[in-house]
């Protein structure tokens, strides 16, 4: 069953503002977290912004929320909506099917988490959802130049992360007041709702190419499939840009955009929004 979404409506307004904000402010402080290559000094995020285009929803299944979403925090009174949790340090749905016994892993004993009790009216949906709209990230990237000495000079580079598209399986939970939110990896999802996913994924998962130099390649098994950046550096004379090769900043921030992706919004990481 598909599900149109009033994507204006629900990216608009003051609360769609609040949401963009906490997003551009959550991968700007990842960003401040990362140890960063030698020849960029910093990188700031300006702006994030839904675009117009909506992401294509079908529902897959209508079923009980993951445990994972019934732990309890010790932030859970006082935290903010749209605020990143994880659900577990490390594991997937289908690592759960053989836990290991705690007296033979050579792991410590940790005591379980407190858990929420089950509620007739919870229930979690599972989505497959294709995405290839015009969501964009704007950030600046400040390079250092060694010429003619070592940390000559910074120029800024002006970065647009755009053309991103997207293809998996969203998870949807209602829990008492909150909505958790997040992605499954491609075992899971094949895991959960069958082989179609695979079916449909097909020929997508061939090598890709293309001419634009500012595409990042496709990465086998990827939930974003594609992502492209559109960069300018420093100023510009006779309407061409002083320097070219920022090759290396780019394929950097690439890189950082799908791991912040692939670390807190890919199960066990969720997102969870206090309604």
């Amino acid at each position: 069953m598909s599900i149109e979404v009033d994507w204006r409506a629900a990216t608009s307004g003051p609360d769609g503002e609040a949401l963009a904000e906490r997003i551009r402010s959550f991968i700007h402080d990842k960003f401040q977290q990362v140890a960063l290559p030698r020849f960029i000094r910093s990188v700031q995020v300006h702006s994030f912004d839904f675009g117009t285009i909506p992401p294509d929803l079908e529902v897959k299944d209508i079923c009980e929320p993951f445990a994972d979403f019934y732990e309890e925090d010790e932030d859970d009174e006082t935290s903010d909506v749209g605020d990143a949790t994880t659900g577990k340090e490390h594991g997937s749905l289908a690592e759960d099917e053989h836990l290991d016994d705690p007296m033979t892993s050579g792991h410590p004993l940790r005591l379980p988490p407190r858990m929420r009790e089950r509620r007739p009216e919870d229930f979690q949906v599972l989505c497959h959802a294709k995405y290839a709209g015009d969501v964009r990230l704007s950030l600046t990237a400040e390079i250092l130049l060694d010429y003619p000495m070592p940390s000559f000079v910074g120029l800024p580079l002006k970065l647009n992360v755009t053309g991103i598209t997207f293809d998996g399986v969203a998870v949807i939970a209602y829990i008492r007041k909150r909505v958790h939110f997040c992605f499954l990896s491609a075992e899971d999802a094949d895991a959960l709702i069958g082989s179609d996913q695979q079916e449909a994924r097909g020929q997508d998962d061939r090598p890709w190419s293309s001419a634009d130099p500012t595409a990042s390649p496709k990465r086998q098994g990827g939930l974003l499939r594609e992502i492209r950046v559109e960069s300018e550096i420093g100023r510009k004379e006779d309407g061409k840009q002083v320097l070219k090769n920022v090759g290396k900043v780019e394929r950097f921030v690439l890189a950082q955009v799908r791991r912040i992706f692939e670390e807190e919004m890919v199960f066990p990481s969720f997102w969870t929004f206090l309604i």
